[in-house]
């Protein structure tokens, strides 16, 4: 199970950027958060270390779709 929250915020010249915080819960009903912030083709650059669990990754593509 996954939920998105989405953040919009200012940077020093005015542009807007965009982050997704992606909350996955586990089997065990544990919950991790995992940051994202939107490119300007769409794409997600993931902010945690290492790669992002695919679960996180398959939630950000379908987010929008519903």
């Amino acid at each position: 199970m996954s939920d998105i929250h989405t953040t919009h915020a200012n940077n020093e010249r005015g542009e807007q950027i965009t982050w997704r915080t992606v909350t996955i819960t586990d089997a065990a009903g544990e919950e991790f958060e995992h940051e994202f912030r939107e490119l300007d083709n769409g794409d997600h650059e993931y902010l945690g270390e290492g790669e992002p669990p695919e679960s996180a990754i398959e939630a950000l593509e379908g987010y929008g779709d519903e």
